[in-house]
């Protein structure tokens, strides 16, 4: 068993190998201000940016809580070999050349030499390879060659992913979304992604965690991540790529994953009660939701515009995720229409049109009237104009007013833009402070909230029985057939139609007639039976 990440991803002493990206590290550090000690090793330099450098890893004053191991993939293996002798806390490899190289490489030269990183590593932590790193924003720590764009903060959530440029432009966001860990996992030759984000949940400061998955390494440690997020009320969000036979493709190349079937992978991780969305804008706007509020436990939504276009829009696009908009009571009637006035058609989703505009009181009146109401969710919808062109000064009401009437809300309040580029990033920050969700896009908004209320009905079952093999198999996968697979399916739980093996024409009868329903007959031992014709229909 690989000892715990603790040392690894919140260290007090660094230690960073090679010459060209571990420079890029040690600026990283400094930039981040980094509290703990840093030590360069180069066989033939005196420094490195600013840094002294040491000769060998036996000749550092201590053993390292983290190691960048930045040089070529055969020099890799014997520096990590050395850093498990000096008991170090975990290392990030960054070169490449190993797995993801399979598809191409018949000698499976990179395999070999990855498997032997796993071995010199013994228990002690290793990312990668073939990945940049780790960015820890809570304590001011990271391994990590490039620039990003994130920030200190006291809580946030934690995103994973298996590429490292989705990483980079995730930490670019400016959605004020607080993130406080990015970690990549490249080709997961030691750890996986399921048993990285175990470890992150054990932190109290991570408030939910989102997972850009290519492929699932061992479904098992997904489980068992599932389980743990349920038990403490922590939601996670997936981005599963690989819909398209061209984004398979590219997956083996890029970190060695098989995407597998698509379809069965989003089962799965619904299963478990994982939400899974399309598209980083969904990912990111579920995240925001898990980070203030975590997942929504129903279907009665409410929407707050000044234009009928916008209430228009949301209606629309709730329809086909089955999001119900409860009427307004005659109480809310009666109060929104002293505030309101005859002229404005009262319903939900409300359009209070611009009469108020300005007024904050009124505004408030307006707002708490469905705040006050226990919606599963409420959005309330305005796009800020281009702040380098135009003033915000007739916004500032309006905002204000709904700080005010967040106050008593008894539901959740999103404060959301029909475009993801007008929410202003100090806008979505300050928002925060007042548990008001900032969401950009009113589409992968109402996506995010979908996916996460069906989280929510799955938190509320009891738990069921596992769907993975105890001991998930690592050794080489093997095909079994269609009559033998829907029998081990059914062994762990899961309905499958009833099937028989018939061998001649009597049986054939008999069996029918136990059946007493239309069935489908398929030839046996015949692998793509549609394209033989060996599959017969409506018996």
């Amino acid at each position: 068993m690989v000892k715990s990440l603790d040392r690894l991803l919140r260290p007090k002493t660094i230690a960073v190998y090679g010459g060209g990206w571990s420079g890029n590290v040690i600026k990283e550090l400094k930039k981040i201000s980094f509290a703990g000690e840093i030590w360069a090793i180069h066989p033939t330099k005196k420094f490195i940016e600013g840094v002294k450098c040491y000769r060998s890893s036996f000749d550092l004053p201590a053993s390292p809580d983290a190691a960048f191991v930045g040089v070529n993939r055969e020099k890799t293996i014997s520096i990590i070999k050395e850093l498990a002798e000096l008991n170090a806390g975990g290392v990030v490899s960054f070169a490449s050349g190993f797995s993801e190289t399979l598809a191409d490489d018949k000698s499976r030269y990179g395999k070999t030499l990855q498997d032997k990183i796993i071995a010199a590593a013994g228990r002690m932590p290793v990312l990668g390879p073939n990945c940049y790193g780790f960015i820890n924003y809570l304590d001011n720590a990271l391994i990590w060659p490039d620039q990003h764009g994130g920030e200190k903060v006291h809580t946030g959530v934690a995103i994973l992913t298996q590429s490292s440029n989705i990483a980079i432009n995730l930490t670019m966001q400016c959605r004020g979304l607080p993130i406080a860990y990015v970690v990549t996992v490249g080709n997961q030759g030691q750890l996986n992604q399921a048993q990285i984000a175990f470890e992150l949940l054990q932190d109290p400061r991570v408030t939910a965690v989102g997972l850009h998955i290519e492929g699932i390494k061992n479904p098992k440690d997904f489980e068992k991540l599932a389980r743990e997020a349920k038990a403490k009320k922590k939601g996670i969000v997936a981005l599963k790529v690989g819909k398209s036979k061209l984004a398979e493709s590219a997956t083996v190349s890029h970190t060695a994953s098989m995407a597998g079937s698509y379809k069965g992978a989003i089962a799965f991780l619904n299963k478990l009660a994982i939400a899974t969305i399309d598209g980083l804008g969904s990912f990111l706007n579920a995240l925001m939701i898990l980070h203030v509020h975590q997942p929504i436990s129903g279907s009665k939504i409410a929407s707050l515009s000044c234009s009928g276009g916008e209430a228009s829009l949301i209606a629309d696009l709730a329809e086909p995720l089955q999001f119900q908009f409860p009427k307004l009571s005659l109480k809310q009637k009666k109060e929104l229409k002293s505030i309101l006035g005859n002229l404005v058609h009262l319903s939900n989703p409300l359009d209070y049109q611009t009469y108020i505009w300005n007024d904050q009181e009124k505004l408030q009146q307006a707002f708490k009237c469905m705040t006050e109401v226990r919606y599963d969710f409420l959005f309330i919808i305005m796009d800020l104009p281009k702040q380098d062109r135009c003033t915000t000064e007739a916004w500032v009401p309006a905002i204000k007013a709904i700080k005010e009437a967040k106050k008593s809300a008894m539901c959740p309040v999103g404060f959301i833009t029909s475009l993801e580029e007008n929410m202003p990033e100090e806008l979505a920050k300050d928002l925060l402070k007042h548990a008001i969700i900032p969401l950009t896009g009113l589409e992968s908004s109402l996506g995010a909230l979908g996916a996460l209320r069906d989280v929510s009905k799955m938190w509320n079952k009891q738990s069921t029985p596992s769907v993975i093999w105890a001991q998930w198999p690592d050794r080489k996968s093997r095909t079994i057939n269609e009559f033998q697979s829907k029998k081990v399916l059914k062994e762990i739980g899961l309905n499958v139609p009833k099937g028989f093996i018939i061998r001649d024409t009597n049986s054939l009868v008999n069996k029918f007639r136990v059946l007493k329903k239309t069935v489908a007959l398929k030839a046996f031992g015949i692998n793509h039976k549609t394209e033989a014709s060996a599959v017969s229909l409506g018996i």
